[in-house]
């Protein structure tokens, strides 16, 4: 009966932890749970999935430990050891949980195969919720109103427009959602934004990102229906458009790509180390004078200004952490944002962008942090004796998916669902039980 009852554990599980971290928009509020409920619920489900098998320990995972106990160490660093060792407990203590649980259980395929169905299924009602709650939207704002263009005044009343950032009621059962404006667009009537929407996560980017990661799921799965399959691609590609999220539209286009690669062990491991080869190049290159990089002098890849401001300040006090780190957990903002009011004006007045995590990692955990971190799926793949299976090579590809998406994120090794889902596929990746 307890085996019965875990097992259905495990097929929610995915869904059960995003479900703890959304957020539920109503009469212009935002309803989510506190941060001390959330992270209860978390340790709650994390420990309902919990048996014996979680202490047989695999030894080609130390690679894993190592970094977690690199972690642990630069605690001690921290100038607020409590808040960086508590930070660390309920990050890593439900990650390890995890990890452990989805290396041991028996029936992972199984597992597997329903989890990833009802995460699918999970991702597209988020899709629909966000579409519905933005039809329904337009009966409360409208555009602009249009001015009479011989006289100069307004051809009707004054209306209000959607609000970016802020929760906008609709005008279904007072359902809110926010919106993101992206691009702005004369029509005739003035200007108007174009708006991506964040769902019931707290951002665009985590949408983005959970959309991409169905998508791949949704490639690989191939026990899923088939034309299930087949809707759900033109689904989740159009949605991940909507959320004009570019890197990671990039990644997706990169998708094909790391699919062939997983071909060979040893492509896949080049592949993983050349993205950490091309990042530090891009740092590099951030350090030459120039406001935007443009290519071929059409796409704009962004204002990256505001991302070389954080590469710069970094490098400006390496001495400070290349040793040791500053301490895991919020000790790397910290000092990012000291040392960046210490800086002359040379540097600019650029707001700041969210940091990658291999940035975060070494300011954090320090060189040896981020040595293990790179090191991390390449060792992984080099040690895995199931390399051959397709579901392993499917799991190992979704890694490498997520890890992609972390280069303009912070998301992972983080009290985040991303880094809990991460841990399900880390821990998988290890099960010796796929045949």
């Amino acid at each position: 009966m307890k085996q019965e009852f875990q097992n259905k554990i495990l097929f929610f599980f995915p869904i059960l932890l995003f479900a703890i971290f959304l957020n539920i928009y109503h009469e212009d509020e935002i309803y989510k749970l506190s941060n001390t409920m959330t992270v209860v619920s978390v340790f709650i489900l994390t420990l309902s999935i919990v048996s014996k098998k979680i202490f047989t320990f695999n030894k080609n995972s130390n690679i894993v430990y190592f970094f977690i106990i690199i972690c642990l160490i630069s605690c001690f660093f921290s100038q607020n050891f409590l808040s960086s060792i508590k930070r660390f407990i309920i990050v890593f203590v439900p990650f390890v949980i995890i990890f452990q649980v989805f290396s041991n259980i028996s029936n992972v395929k199984d597992v597997k195969d329903k989890f990833e169905k009802l995460f699918i299924i999970f991702v597209l009602c988020l899709i629909f919720y966000a579409l519905v709650i933005f039809i329904f939207s337009f009966f409360n704002f409208n555009k602009p109103i249009a001015y009479n263009p011989f006289t100069n005044l307004p051809l009707g009343e004054p209306r209000t427009t959607i609000q970016t950032h802020q929760v906008n009621m609709s005008g279904l059962f007072k359902l809110g959602q926010i919106y993101y404006s992206r691009f702005d667009i004369f029509d005739g009537y003035g200007n108007f934004n174009i708006y991506r929407p964040s769902s019931l996560l707290s951002n665009t980017i985590g949408f983005s990102q959970l959309i991409l990661i169905a998508l791949c799921i949704n490639y690989f799965n191939k026990n899923i229906n088939i034309h299930f399959r087949k809707i759900n691609i033109w689904i989740l590609l159009v949605s991940l458009i909507w959320t004009f999220s570019r890197i990671n539209f990039l990644i997706l286009l990169l998708f094909p790509f790391i699919v062939f690669l997983a071909r060979k062990k040893k492509y896949l491991m080049s592949f993983v180390l050349f993205e950490f080869f091309l990042l530090f190049s891009i740092i590099l290159l951030s350090f030459i004078k120039s406001e935007q990089i443009v290519l071929f002098g059409i796409f704009e890849l962004g204002n990256i200004f505001d991302r070389s401001q954080i590469y710069k300040i970094v490098f400006s006090s390496y001495e400070n952490f290349f040793l040791n780190g500053v301490g895991f957990g919020r000790s790397s903002e910290d000092l990012i944002m000291k040392q960046y009011f210490k800086l002359d004006e040379s540097f600019g007045s650029q707001i700041l962008a969210i940091p990658s995590v291999p940035i975060t990692i070494f300011v954090e955990a320090g060189f040896l942090g981020l040595l293990s971190y790179i090191l991390f799926i390449p060792v992984l793949i080099h040690k895995n004796q199931n390399f051959k299976s397709y579901e392993i090579k499917s799991i190992l590809v979704i890694l490498i998916i997520i890890q992609l998406t972390q280069y303009f994120d912070i998301s992972l090794f983080r009290f985040h669902p991303l880094t809990f889902f991460f841990a399900i596929y880390l821990g998988m990746s290890f099960n010796k039980n796929f045949n």
